[in-house]
Parts: C-alpha cells; structure tokens; sequence
C-alpha cells in the first residue's frame, strides 16, 4: 500500500512540474488551470499519504491487551505446586526395610490373607558376603524400629544371604541368618532402649547357620 502511495505521489509531483513549465512558457488560462488541477491533486495526495500513515502508526503500535490473572487464580495454581506428593504405603516399607548393609536385596510385599485386615506381610532378602551375626542383628534392629512405625505392616521377614563355599569349591548364595517378628512382638519392644544384642531372644523366629555362629 505505501509503496503504491508513492508512485501516485511520484506521478502527480511529475504532472504538477510539467503542467507548471507548460504555463510559464504559454501563459495560457487553460495552462494556469492545469497547474490548479495538478496543485490540488497533490495537496491531497499529501493528506491521503500523510492519513495512512497516522493510520498504519496506530494499528502497528496498538497491541492486544493481556486479560490479568485473578489473584485468586494464582493462589489456587501456587497451592497445588506445594501441595506434597502422596506416597503409597509400599513405598514408604521399601523404604523403612532397607537396610544399609547389602550388595543386593530385594523387598517382597504381600496382603495379610490370614487376618484380613488390609496388613501387609513383608519379606526382605539381603545378599552380603562376610556377614557377621552382629551385623545382621544391628542393621535389622535398625530397619524394625522404623518399618514398625508403618501401621499396615503386620509382620516382616529378613533373609540374610552370602556366598558360601563348600568342601569342594562350589559357590552358593544360601541365607544364614532369618530374623522374623510379627506387630504384636514389636509393640511389646522399647526400641530407644533395645540392644540389638538380644535380637535372637526376642525375635518371633531366629535361625542363625552354623557359618556364623
């Protein structure tokens, strides 16, 4: 469109030159009124080129207006980032049972079909070659205080492996230490004053192989 205006404007500036030169050498009146007619078409190609542009300025400057965001939108949207994620309940006893012993392990969880009752029996197997009893004992204490803090845990099973070697040099990954307890046992236990010393006393089943006693 601009470029258009100024072709116009162009030809109408070279009709107005020539009409011009035509009227100072003829000095005729029908010369003079071509000068007028020429003068008055390029006044108003002023003012066209000169309204398009104010036109063009305003549309290239006027943006669409941005709808402001309710405060209360905002604070809805703020509130659900900082609302925390739920955890399931097997994922925090994977978490508690882990012990921090073990090159291997693996944490199996199962519905409680005997009582019925939504708990969730627990089995926990640790592989660890040159395990000790001590250490079997101290890291499983450590486990029970917090898997027993989960209320849908009804009873838990720790199954510690190593590799054994026997008479004649075959490997095998055996478990040689099971510690099992049940709710009702560690509720009757003050942990914060519990050695894990006495862990095969008070456990519900403990069975130690003859490796490590």
């Amino acid at each position: 469109m601009a470029s258009l205006l100024l072709v116009l404007l162009w030809v109408c500036m070279m009709v107005f030159i020539v009409m011009f030169v035509i009227a100072v050498v003829k000095k005729t009146g029908k010369a003079k009124r071509y000068v007028l007619y020429s003068i008055g078409s390029l006044v108003l190609m002023f003012i066209v080129v000169g309204t398009i542009g104010t036109t063009e300025k305003s549309t290239t400057t006027n943006t669409t207006p941005v709808e402001p965001v309710a405060k209360s939108e905002v604070k809805e949207t703020e509130k659900e980032k900082e609302k925390p994620k739920k955890v399931s309940v097997n994922s925090k006893i994977k978490k508690a049972a882990k012990p921090r012993l073990g090159e291997k392990y693996r944490v199996e969880i199962n519905e409680d079909m005997g009582k019925n009752d939504g708990g969730k029996i627990v089995l926990v197997r640790v592989q660890q070659d040159n395990i000790t009893k001590s250490a079997a004992d101290f890291e499983t204490t450590n486990s029970l205080k917090k898997v027993f803090k989960i209320k849908e845990v009804n009873e838990i099973t720790y199954f510690w492996e190593a590799t054994l070697v026997d008479v004649k040099g075959k490997k095998t990954v055996e478990t040689v230490d099971k510690i099992q307890m049940s709710k009702e046992t560690a509720e009757s236990i003050e942990w914060d004053n519990f050695s894990s010393k006495n862990l095969d006393v008070v456990a519900d089943q403990y069975i130690l192989s003859p490796v490590l006693e």
